[in-house]
């Protein structure tokens, strides 16, 4: 087997490894897995519980639309579950009730619309795929606009939605709440779009009369939907009710959707042991979505009960195991919301030791919290929200429940959930080979000058699938990971990391190893790329550096660190440029790049025990999902 086919398989065993943990006879399914529903299987959307007792029920009681893959936006009915596809996955979607003011959404040849210098055309394909579905809006001299007719409403926070195609021209488009006194220019956003544009603003003020603007004459845009929220967010601001929402579409009246509301079979909860699982995607950022007001999963006797017990919520995922009305633990972790984001939770359990904890996106938290199981009624509502408070959208898929023996069980296979694969021991780092997301939200990787691209040629030979960290300039620059959090012991902690060849020998990068949080450990290393040598700048030399079997263009390096009993957290540095001698002092003025193939910290084993195994990656994107056989 080449090194590429033999690296490749590694990477793909992460998919299979929690399907391989404890399977069950004639079947792909772990034995502990006890509900599983919101995924794909055998290439269909499954939105109903695939593991598990009964199927979801949705109470909503209004028709909502949705985009699937070929970006056509699909009815689905009342009482009927929603399917959302988006980032290249079926999702359901929850949001909030709203209503849209506009009471001609897409006929903008309509008396309501007062057109100046443009023409409108109801001769379009529709969001919905239907003839005759949308307008034409074409300026048939400069600045043509649309304007809808006024609408009496108090000043408040309002809002408007508009989805968009660039028929032909590449002039400004500009969008209004306030009759044009102020304009929203989104042609850079339309013109980098693909399929429907939705723009989306808000502005307090009364009587808002919104509308669109094309700069340049015989410049057309396509207007699929166009819709005005009044007063839509109690806490929230409308900007985030509505987007990724369910487009309403009028002929001649007002029209509103409900809050989706899915519950399951109270069988499939078990209050005293095991843990949760979801990813989840967020339309807006913090700003948008207000008080930290949604709950997911939560279980309550009504979708409106106040002393539901929450997973997580808004801005901040918190954990609440008791119920509020008896006084309720949290534990939270503080985890800033940025639109688009995929995040994935994992939360566990265990009644007989009154405690639980939880995971988001790899960053553990431990500890013991209060936990006096589920308040279980025969319901189990998946999601809920405040009844004071209302939200912007959220997306989630691959929901899971697993039963297990204890906590401890528990954490371990929260954490591969999270992170990928066990292998020989549990690699902790998140996001081990994407460092060049450190721009993205609750990324652990953080950056003072060092960029890092995922443009180069990793382990395997596959190409875009190692980054490159770059010292730009003449200040010494620092790429690090610092926030791995670890317990007051005295473990050992094995550091690996892999670093492409290269034929550079007037800079050499340092790496640096640290347990911080007590009296602070720490170990440095430099590394020759060209030759493979390695020096420690203090202190003895832990390290060891060879040609990596399984790829001969990397260097495996590896070292241990163990803990002295009062250190909390695990840090690792990296100086792609810091210094002109192997082990030297720093040097600010160098400039260069290094190649990161993969970086993993490994807790109880050693790196002698590492060295030569395969890489162990932790992904970004999703958790692998569990196919039956």
């Amino acid at each position: 087997m080449t090194a590429v086919s033999v690296a490749q398989s590694v990477a793909q065993s992460v998919g299979r490894a929690i399907a391989s943990m404890a399977a069950v006879s004639g079947g792909g399914y772990p034995a502990n897995l006890a509900f599983y529903a919101w995924d794909t299987q055998a290439g269909v959307y499954d939105s109903g519980v695939i593991v598990g007792t009964g199927s979801i029920a949705e109470a909503t009681t209004s028709t909502r639309y949705y985009p699937d893959a070929s970006n056509v936006w699909q009815p689905f009915g009342s009482g009927v579950v929603g399917q959302y596809y988006h980032d290249g996955d079926w999702w359901y979607p929850f949001h909030c009730a709203w209503t849209n003011s506009c009471t001609r959404s897409y006929d903008l040849t309509n008396a309501s619309w007062t057109k100046t210098n443009a023409t409108a055309a109801l001769n379009q394909t529709g969001m919905r795929g239907d003839a005759n579905g949308a307008s034409l809006l074409t300026a048939t001299g400069a600045s043509g606009t649309a304007i809808f007719s006024a609408v009496v409403a108090a000043s408040a926070d309002h809002g408007s939605r508009w989805f968009l195609k660039r028929s032909v021209g590449t002039g400004t488009v500009e969008i209004t709440m306030d009759n044009g006194a102020t304009w929203t220019n989104v042609t850079t956003a339309l013109a980098a779009a693909s399929g429907w544009y939705e723009a989306v603003m808000g502005q307090t003020l009364a009587n808002p009369q919104f509308g669109i603007r094309l700069a340049t004459s015989g410049d057309a845009v396509i207007v699929g939907n166009a819709e005005l929220a009044l007063v839509p967010g109690v806490s929230s601001s409308a900007v985030g009710i509505m987007r990724w929402n369910s487009p309403i579409f009028t002929a001649g009246a007002t029209g509103s959707v409900t809050q989706p509301i899915p519950t399951v079979s109270g069988a499939n909860q078990d209050g005293t042991i095991g843990f949760y699982y979801t990813e989840a995607v967020f339309a807006s950022p913090d700003a948008d979505y207000g008080l930290t007001d949604i709950y997911f999963p939560s279980f309550s006797a009504t979708s409106a009960d106040a002393t539901a017990c929450n997973f997580a919520n808004g801005t901040f995922f918190s954990q609440q195991f008791l119920q509020p009305a008896v006084g309720g633990s949290t534990n939270q972790i503080t985890r800033s919301i940025v639109a688009g984001d995929r995040i994935r939770i994992a939360s566990w359990y265990n009644a007989g030791e009154s405690s639980a904890s939880q995971s988001v996106d790899g960053d553990i938290t431990q500890g013991s919290l209060t936990f006096s199981s589920f308040d279980s009624d025969g319901s189990m509502f998946l999601i809920r929200r405040q009844t004071t408070a209302t939200c912007g959208a959220i997306l989630l898929r691959n929901y899971r429940r697993y039963v297990i023996a204890n906590l401890a069980e528990g954490a371990t296979q929260a954490i591969d959930l999270i992170n990928g694969t066990k292998a020989w021991g549990q690699n902790i780092v998140a996001l081990s080979r994407r460092l060049d997301l450190y721009t993205q939200n609750g990324n652990p990787w953080t950056a003072t000058g060092a960029t890092a691209v995922r443009d180069a040629v990793g382990i395997g030979g596959v190409a875009n699938t190692a980054c490159t960290v770059n010292d730009p300039d003449a200040s010494l620059r620092i790429f690090r990971q610092v926030s791995l959090p670890t317990a007051l012991d005295t473990a050992n902690y094995a550091l690996r990391f892999f670093v492409r060849k290269d034929a550079i020998t007037s800079r050499f990068p340092e790496f640096q190893f640290q347990l911080t949080g007590g009296t602070p450990l720490n170990v440095y290393v430099s590394l020759n790329t060209s030759t493979g040598a390695i020096a420690a700048r203090t202190g003895p030399l832990v390290f060891t550096a060879q040609t990596y079997a399984v790829d001969t263009d990397f260097w495996e390096v590896a070292g241990d660190l163990a803990n002295n009993g009062t250190n909390t957290s695990i840090g690792i540095l990296m100086y792609p440029a810091y210094s002109a001698t192997l082990g030297g002092a720093s040097s600010a003025a160098l400039t260069g790049s290094v190649v990161i193939g993969n970086v993993e910290i490994y807790k109880g084993v050693t790196a002698a025990s590492v060295l030569g195994n395969a890489p162990a990656y932790t992904p970004q994107t999703k958790a692998p999902e569990v196919n039956p056989s």
